[in-house]
């Protein structure tokens, strides 16, 4: 059942009218497996004296609150909510003319609307646009298949800057995938991620966990690049596509593989920082397995936050 109400029955309640709402591509995280995509929609008061509009979600601010990626996969970008001033769609009405994104507009000024506060009040030639994010990715976004990746392109889920940047995908000018050039931008992304800092030197582990010892049985899956089995004498966690091993059973393995920490604007289709509305400075970490450059998960925090463990396992007994 969907909670999308239909922009039919909303006209019909108030006094606006809505210029668009469409799929919004890059809306999603991209991962092995992309999240659904978002998306936006815009609208203005329609024969009305005086209208005002007021946000009542975190949401509209920060990516944590959105949707998180897993194992992997990265975050959608955060939600907004962005005014054009005095516009010129009456113009453009007379010429016949429906803007399908808000930036086509002529405005005398424009600004991002803050995630709360007092109500805001739109003038008959005033716009204001929403985005909502969509979905968490799952996995790594190099594990994509480059097939997978041009077919969103194709349908427009997927940008071509994010299938390169995310995906390390590269289209030939029909669309179709340039494998050489493809294998080479995977390459070249892996090998960036090799040399991410260690996580340990950033956040040291304050109370490491004792050794487990080893069980003397097989290995076993705990996440989609994750597996536990023995190593010599212990139990560890090891990577699940080149074996290494990242860390004792019971440690925090986010603290013993590589991290990379930038502004939540490295997500393609993010509009802007959340550090513009907020008092802390909140940050994108990414962190990946030292041997192979996996990635293992990612998560959005206050730049000053210890990273949280994805998991903790307790030895036998």
């Amino acid at each position: 059942m969907s909670l999308l109400i239909n922009v039919e029955d909303v006209e019909n309640w108030y006094p606006l009218m809505y210029l668009y709402r469409r799929d919004l591509p890059d809306s999603g995280g991209a991962g092995r497996q992309r999240a659904g995509t978002g998306f936006a929609y815009a609208f203005m008061p329609y024969k009305a004296q005086t209208m005002s509009v007021a946000n009542f979600g975190a949401g509209m601010t920060l990516s944590a609150t959105c949707a998180p990626g897993t194992q992997g996969g990265l975050p959608c970008p955060s939600n907004h909510a962005l005014v054009r001033r005095d516009t010129d769609i009456h113009a453009r009405f007379a010429e016949s003319r429906l803007p399908t994104d808000v930036a086509d507009l002529q405005a005398g000024s424009t600004f991002t609307r803050p995630k709360q506060g007092n109500e805001m009040p739109l003038g008959p030639d005033d716009v204001i646009e929403y985005i909502v994010g969509g979905g968490g990715g799952y996995g790594d976004p190099l594990e994509r298949e480059p097939e997978r990746v041009a077919a969103d392109v194709h349908e427009g889920r997927t940008s071509i800057e994010a299938a390169r940047r995310h995906y390390g995908v590269e289209l030939d000018a029909t669309g179709a995938v340039d494998a050489d050039a493809t294998a080479c931008a995977r390459t070249a992304i892996r090998r960036a991620r090799k040399v991410w800092p260690r996580a340990a030197d950033r956040f040291p582990e304050a109370d490491p966990a004792d050794p487990v010892a080893a069980t003397g049985g097989p290995p076993r899956r705990l996440h989609e690049a994750i597996v536990a089995r023995d190593d010599g004498g212990r139990r560890v966690l090891a990577c699940a596509r080149c074996d290494a091993v990242l860390c004792d059973y019971a440690a925090d393995f986010k603290r013993h593989v590589l991290l990379h920490e930038g502004p939540t604007t490295e997500l393609v289709g993010a509009k802007a920082d959340p550090v513009d509305r907020l008092d802390v400075p909140i940050v994108l970490r990414q962190y990946c397995c030292p041997g192979c450059a996996v990635l293992l998960t990612t998560d959005v925090s206050r730049a000053a936050d210890e990273p949280w463990a994805d998991m903790r396992l307790a030895g036998p007994g």
